[in-house]
């Protein structure tokens, strides 16, 4: 039985203004009932409490089929520096700030929304990760960092809250507005080849994939829902 396809679904994405996020919210459009819910968060510490108490309403008064969060938002972090040179305290703290601790405190916020409601109603939390959670590269010290942390606190979240479905999504090298910024940011000349806009992928022998493909495939799994809860999948995975 799938859980997305043709459901009514209350869906919470962040980071959804360009590039993956968007894509998220569009392929989803296009697969769930007409009468579906979306609501898209900006990163606006002075809207958050706003917001919640909205999306605390829309759950409380309407009837989903499915409830889903995806955390998408991040940023890439200083690739100016490597990572002996990364030695600023307000860099760091920034930066985790930003693409950790507002992740967890925004995670928690919807869990006691959304999963307290006692409907019975299946919530997923789906964290947009990368391979460089698990494979080093030149001056992506803070990148790498950011996504292993929330790799390892959704694994967690995963083990303490297991009536959530819970996934890390690597979604493979995918063409948007990233690799501008990679090319123009990187002290190193390796990577800012590999992340020259238009060329083959950083992966060998694979070309970028498309917003749509990746995001497509994210879908099907869980539509699918037969995944270990708390695992991490990336793309290219059988």
């Amino acid at each position: 039985m799938t859980v997305i396809t043709g459901k009514k679904v209350f869906a919470i994405i962040t980071g959804a203004s360009r590039g993956i996020g968007r894509q998220i919210a569009l392929s989803l459009a296009a697969d769930v009932a007409g009468d579906s819910v979306f609501f898209i968060l900006a990163r606006n510490d002075d809207l958050l409490k706003k917001n919640l108490e909205i999306i605390k309403e829309i759950s409380n008064n309407e009837v989903f089929e499915t409830k889903l969060i995806f955390h998408n938002a991040g940023s890439l972090g200083n690739l100016s520096k490597k990572a002996q040179e990364l030695s600023s305290s307000e860099d760091w703290q920034g930066y985790l700030q930003s693409n950790f601790v507002s992740v967890v405190l925004l995670n928690n916020h919807l869990y006691e929304i959304l999963a307290k409601t006692n409907d019975d109603v299946p919530l997923f939390v789906i964290n947009i990760t990368s391979l460089c959670a698990v494979m080093p590269m030149p001056s992506m010290t803070q990148y790498s960092a950011g996504k292993a942390i929330r790799e390892a606190y959704f694994r967690n979240f995963a083990l303490e809250a297991p009536t959530v479905r819970v996934l890390s999504y690597s979604p493979g090298p995918v063409e948007t507005d990233m690799v501008n910024e990679v090319y123009n940011m990187t002290y190193d000349d390796g990577l800012r080849e590999k992340f020259t806009p238009g060329a083959p992928s950083s992966t060998e022998h694979r070309t970028r994939l498309t917003p749509m493909e990746t995001v497509s495939k994210l879908i099907g799994i869980i539509d699918k829902n037969d995944f270990e809860s708390g695992s991490r999948i990336d793309y290219f995975d059988n």
